[in-house]
């Protein structure tokens, strides 16, 4: 049976309706490409339940120019960290990288725990991947899809409790959405030792195992790549 899937309409990604006529107007570009192309290739892997049941999951393409509002917000958060002193704090138990740090890298080590994730479906493929548990955060997009697929049907995150979908140009203007005990108990429920937690773990860790088989030669993400290549080489030869 197919899993019952409900939303609230906040967390719905935004309309045409309250688009920029800038954006509106990018989104009919992409749409024209999309019309012309042959086929499209979306990033996912198939075969992926921890049961060998099929999940047919496609991410929502979304695009955002984040030019200088992500700037200022990292400008900002640099602000928070020295008047709270942050660092100090964690100092011994935690550490920040400034700029992009190896996503992968952190997520594989074996000492990572758990992964809080705004959910967008590059970090989600790469927490499964990692055979990571993981929090969700979605903002905006496709992210609350992405997080009800984590949370309720693979069941291998745990919501940190975001209720309603915002623009970009309105997050910036959000100063918090989500109170700190909640936080605090979506961390605990992500690293708990019970029953629970281990269920958790081991139903991420079997759809890590997936992943990785996904990609390997004869896997299915290895194979749909490997025909998409022949295919695009046979239009070559007929078309010049």
């Amino acid at each position: 049976m197919p899993d019952t899937i409900e939303f609230t309409e906040p967390q719905l990604p935004m309309t045409r309706s309250n688009l920029s006529d800038g954006f509106r107007s990018r989104l009919a570009t992409f749409k024209e490409g999309e019309d012309s192309a042959q086929g499209i290739l979306p990033f996912t892997l198939e075969n992926s339940t921890t049961d060998g049941d099929w999940v047919g999951v496609r991410s929502l393409e979304s695009f955002f120019h984040l030019g200088d509002p992500r700037r200022r917000s990292f400008t900002e958060l640099e602000k928070w960290f020295e008047e709270y002193m942050f660092e100090e704090k964690v100092k011994g138990r935690g550490l920040i990288i400034r700029g992009w740090a190896p996503q992968i890298s952190i997520l594989s080590h074996s000492a990572t725990g758990g992964f809080l994730t705004h959910c967008g479906w590059n970090s989600t493929l790469e927490g499964v991947s990692s055979e990571k548990p993981m929090i969700t955060w979605p903002m905006f997009a496709e992210k609350f899809y992405n997080e009800k697929l984590l949370a309720e049907v693979l069941k291998i995150g745990v919501r940190v409790g975001v209720e309603m979908s915002v623009t970009w140009a309105e997050k910036q203007k959000v100063e918090a959405w989500v109170e700190k005990k909640k936080i605090k108990k979506a961390v605990e429920m992500v690293m708990d030792e019970g029953d629970e937690g281990e269920e958790r773990r081991r139903k991420a860790k079997g759809l890590g195992e997936s992943a990785k088989k996904a990609v390997k030669q004869g896997g299915s993400s290895y194979l749909n790549t490997t025909w998409l290549i022949q295919h695009v080489m046979q239009l070559q030869v007929s078309h010049p």
